[in-house]
């Protein structure tokens, strides 16, 4: 394939995946469904926008690869106009059932055709486990900063990287999340979330924590993910942004363990030189 046919697979692979999951979204992302970690979330993000000198208030936001809504609430607390665009139809529908926001409007689009028409719009970007999905994070990024207006800021949560250990606490955790269904795995008949429990109680039984691994080249879902991708190692997110590390578990209440720190935020802003946007793209073009 060349490359316009691998971008192009990228993102039918993405919707095709997201629209099986629409489902069971909302009750898989813990900063939905439980009120403490949402609440962490968006402290996080409020100290970002203080720390900037953005009043959220009456902001116009975006949320990139919104699923089923992620940041509706934090939109309506403040009274912000809430855009969501995500490339899953399923994602779209679910997102418009779950919200009676009357400020909250949802797209089903790509960024790729979404910011074209889009420019130097929004106070307020924010994306949550998107950037790994993108084929081109360079390009993704360029479009991203284009919609900001001058003072704007793009603040975009990402997942744990895939090698990380977990800890004694989240393991825990995992375990009862199957066993109750907060991440999606009611599907799967209570006998089965039973027996997968009773088999992590007993050690010489315990079965293995669920890592994410990626064959190069083959899981084009979480596309950067096949490459080793890690926001706090890479060169380019530096360039056009910062890195903050920060906690972004199921419990944000256990974020004093001392290994709890390895996960990140990435924060852009617009004025980090629109000149250096337009040096970019011509770049590109040449």
């Amino acid at each position: 394939m060349n490359e316009e046919q691998i971008k192009f697979k990228v993102l039918q692979e993405n919707e095709k995946s997201h629209d099986a999951a629409a489902k069971n979204h909302t009750r898989s992302v813990p900063y939905q469904y439980r009120r403490n970690t949402r609440n962490y979330i968006y402290k996080l993000i409020l100290n970002q926008l203080k720390d900037s000198k953005i009043d959220i208030y009456n902001c116009k936001i975006l949320e990139v690869a919104c699923g089923t809504g992620t940041f509706v609430k934090l939109a309506e607390k403040y009274n912000c106009q809430y855009h969501g665009i995500d490339i899953s139809n399923n994602m779209i529908q679910t997102a418009k059932r779950n919200s009676n926001y009357k400020k909250a409007t949802f797209e089903k689009i790509s960024l790729e055709d979404f910011y074209k028409t889009n420019q130097e719009k929004y106070d307020i970007i924010i994306s949550s486990s998107f950037i790994h999905h993108l084929y081109d994070v360079e390009e993704g990024l360029i479009q991203i900063r284009s919609m900001l207006k001058d003072n704007g800021i793009y603040i975009a949560l990402h997942e744990e990287i895939n090698n990380r250990k977990h800890t004694k606490i989240e393991i825990l955790d995992k375990q009862l999340s199957w066993l109750f269904g907060y991440e999606g795995h009611i599907q799967f008949s209570l006998s089965k979330r039973i027996k997968r429990f009773i088999k992590y109680l007993f050690p010489k039984l315990k079965i293995k924590v669920d890592e994410l691994y990626f064959e190069r080249g083959t899981d084009y879902v979480d596309y950067q993910l096949n490459f080793d991708f890690n926001l706090t190692t890479n060169d380019l997110l530096k360039t056009y942004g910062k890195v903050i590390p920060y906690c972004y578990y199921t419990f944000p209440e256990f974020r004093f363990l001392s290994n709890v720190d390895n996960n990140c935020m990435f924060v852009m802003r617009a004025e980090q030189s629109r000149a250096e946007q337009s040096r970019a793209e011509q770049s590109r073009a040449e």
